[in-house]
């Protein structure tokens, strides 16, 4: 009995540290709020657990409930992240472009690896009556900053 009320406890305190974390990595918003409920329900089980348990119905939580809870906080953490620097770069190019006298709209494609995050190609898609030597210069300027060759460069009329 004593090791089933120590798990259940570790298993506990595993997912409030668990959602703690995830809470605090959610960026303010609709997610967060939706993020906040998940959590919610996630500690709500592990709570739950012994009760579940002693109504004959097995369901495995405890320490393995952190660890997913866990996994899925660091998960939206990525996706958080990956947002940010989308919107971030996106600004960027759309600045060099205004200034270069051309409007468009960049969507990067970003990857995740083992070694980070990484810049592998760049869609725009711009408006009619941009000058193709400006067009020029924003690919070389790309290619340049962000390591991105012309050929990974998707150029659409909006």
């Amino acid at each position: 009995m004593a090791e089933f009320i120590r798990a259940w406890v570790l298993g506990l305190v595993g997912a409030g540290i668990a959602i703690a974390v995830i809470l605090a990595l959610t960026p303010e918003g609709a997610i967060k709020k939706i993020v906040r409920l998940g959590a919610g329900l996630v500690l709500l089980l592990v709570v739950m657990q012994p009760l579940i348990g002693l109504s004959g119905f097995n369901l495995s939580l405890g320490g393995d409930m952190s660890a997913l809870a866990l996994e899925h906080g660091q998960q939206v953490a990525l996706e958080s992240q990956l947002d940010i620097i989308s919107e971030r770069l996106s600004t960027y190019i759309s600045a060099k472009a205004e200034n270069l006298g051309l409007e468009v709209t960049a969507t990067p494609e970003l990857n995740v690896t083992a070694e980070g995050i990484t810049l592998y190609s760049v869609t725009i898609r711009y408006q009619r009556g941009g000058s193709v030597t400006a067009i020029e210069e924003l690919t070389r300027w790309i290619a340049s900053h962000f390591g991105i060759p012309a050929q990974r460069q998707h150029w659409r009329v909006a």
